[in-house]
């Protein structure tokens, strides 16, 4: 069966730091039907990036695609779409390393599709900061009366991390353990301080 799409992207590595600017390419979509005569006809194309292992129920807010969908161009013509990695696709939160990326173009028109591979490079350590949460943010006390303050951090890496917690504010007098707490947090895990 014949191919009615052919597609090329400007760059097939992509090397990205999150929270630095976005990395962009262009795909070229070529509408090829004018080589079949009984398909001959002018198409319009929707590219989709897609990830490996990417949560499918996640957004795809992690690119921006100009135009969303492109016109009818007719047969031998061909359009461009400009891609731009604004972040990590959804697979984890601290993802770092090399990640298979697909550029899926579809024309409901040819009832075909091509898909072109790209290598995305995302550097660094990446460690998130544990998350804190208080089971209560207000508390209440009457004058010589002892509270417990209790306190739960969450580790969402997938690496153990050291992690201090300082409390200020208040008069070191009044805290019986101290005003610093330090603790080895496991991976995906929390605990109560």
């Amino acid at each position: 069966m014949a191919k009615h799409i052919s597609t090329e992207v400007s760059k097939t590595v992509l090397n990205f730091t999150r929270g630095s600017h976005p990395e962009g390419f262009t795909v070229t979509v070529y509408n090829d039907s004018y080589k079949t005569p009984s398909i001959n006809r002018f198409a319009s194309f929707q590219l989709n990036i897609l990830a490996a292992g990417q949560d499918q129920l996640r957004s795809n807010d992690w690119y921006r695609l100009v135009p969303a969908v492109s016109y009818k161009i007719p047969p031998g013509d061909s359009t461009q779409f400009q891609v731009e990695i604004l972040d990590v696709p959804p697979i984890s939160e601290d993802f770092t390393g090399t990640l298979n990326l697909t550029a899926r173009v579809y024309s409901p028109e040819l009832r075909d599709e091509d898909r072109k591979d790209i290598l995305l490079k995302v550097a660094g350590d990446s460690l998130s900061p544990p998350k804190l949460s208080l089971p209560d943010p207000h508390l209440t006390a009457y004058p010589g009366e002892q509270v417990e303050l209790e306190v739960t951090l969450f580790n969402p890496n997938r690496k153990a991390i050291d992690c201090g917690l300082v409390l200020q504010g208040l008069d070191p007098a009044w805290l019986s353990d101290g005003v610093q707490k330090t603790l080895m947090l496991p991976p995906r895990e929390s605990r109560k301080l």
